[in-house]
């Protein structure tokens, strides 16, 4: 990836020689865009969002794939890149940051103390984060069923009923592949990282 970053007072940005799009988070916009190499096969995305006040660098990286077009592939990754990171720093940023303030207060506390309330902190939190985070990629993958439903599959069914009514014959159908994308969202605090895949 060939990338120039560039910072100033309001906005960061990614510059590449690719797809570039921008998302706005929190009142900070970062456009993002990769090519893995310059192929024609590429459907990689990556997605930086630096949030208001520099509490968080949040990172993906969206490997899209396809069996029927290279397109699919893309569209998956893109749209990926445009939405989980953002719903994952919407999920874990209640949860990450009042932990990271407690580990930098606790130190005025005695060591075992600190230690302990530390540990039992860090247990929630990482109990809450797993749900929190399991939730945003559940919801997404919803959102994706979804629109494949819209897009496909009823329009499918639409014609394969009226084909049917036509012939007075029942057809079998299989659905048609469209494709997706895995996707390894980074969030990064000055106390905690956080790694998330699917």
């Amino acid at each position: 990836v060939h990338a120039r970053i560039s910072h100033s007072s309001d906005v960061a940005h990614i510059d590449a020689h690719h797809s570039k799009r921008e998302a706005k988070t929190g009142g900070r916009s970062c456009t993002y865009a990769a090519r893995t190499l310059p192929s024609t096969k590429d459907q990689d995305r990556f997605a930086v969002i630096c949030p208001r006040g520099g509490q968080a660098l949040v990172l993906g990286i969206f490997d899209g794939h396809s069996v029927h077009s290279i397109e699919d592939g893309r569209v998956h990754a893109e749209n990926a890149a445009v939405t989980l990171p953002s719903q994952v720093w919407k999920c874990a940023k209640p949860l990450l940051i009042p932990v990271q303030l407690e580990a930098e207060t606790s130190i005025n506390l005695d060591a075992a103390s600190a230690s302990n309330t530390a540990l039992s902190s860090e247990t929630t939190a990482l109990s809450q984060l797993s749900d929190a985070s399991g939730a945003c990629f559940k919801s997404y993958q919803q959102e994706c069923e979804l629109r494949y439903r819209r897009r496909v599959e009823e329009r499918l069914l639409v014609e394969k009923a009226r084909m049917e009514a036509e012939i007075g014959d029942e057809i079998p159908l299989s659905l048609p592949q469209e494709g997706g994308t895995t996707a390894t969202v980074l969030v990064v605090t000055a106390a905690w990282g956080l790694p998330l895949w699917v």
